[in-house]
């Protein structure tokens, strides 16, 4: 005797996929830095764009262009 549900080729959808998690906002970096110093030093390069990103935003800077664009935006700033 033939199973009424085995001439069904259909395959049946598996349990439904979970989100991951959100995120938690990432830390502000900014207050870990001394830009001031660090723009005087001519050490600005040593950061990474998020953080010099991070800096121009806070300040309602412009954050597009390359890094050495950023760094050149955060020391006219500062001076």
């Amino acid at each position: 005797m033939a199973d009424p549900d085995s001439d069904n080729d259909e395959q049946q959808p598996g349990p439904a996929r979970q989100r991951k998690p959100p995120r938690p906002p990432a830390r502000n970096t900014t207050e870990s830095h001394d830009f001031d110093a660090l723009a005087a030093s001519g050490k600005l390069k040593t950061l990474k764009v998020p953080e010099l990103k991070a800096f121009l935003s806070m300040h309602k800077l412009p954050v597009g262009g390359k890094k050495e664009d950023l760094i050149a935006r955060i020391t006219s700033y500062l001076s």
